[in-house]
């Protein structure tokens, strides 16, 4: 849904898929919904991608306290584990709250 200016956190993180097709599948409009229904703390987010599966993706949230929170959500479990699946595990690289922001 791309990038908010509402958003309370932002969080970036960076991966790399084998098969970027299947990871552009996988994010139809079904699953996409169950992460909307899900985590109502994500409002936005802004993936580029880079050579060989590699991607840097925003992610923009509602605050930092609902972000965690969220990251353990019961709803998106099952969804979330094939999400894990093709995209792999993702690093972290830095995450600001606007608030925090020079």
């Amino acid at each position: 849904d791309g990038g908010s200016d509402s958003a309370g956190f932002v969080q970036v993180m960076e991966g790399t898929v084998t098969d970027r097709a299947k990871a552009k599948a996988l994010e139809n409009d079904e699953l996409l919904a169950q992460l909307r229904a899900a985590r109502p703390d994500l409002i936005g987010s802004v993936r580029m991608w880079l050579a060989g599966g590699a991607f840097v993706e925003a992610a923009y949230f509602t605050s930092e306290e609902a972000a965690r929170e969220g990251e353990t959500s019961a709803e998106f479990e099952g969804a979330a584990q094939d999400f894990a699946a093709v995209f792999g595990e993702m690093t972290s690289c830095c995450a600001t709250s606007w608030f925090d922001m020079p």
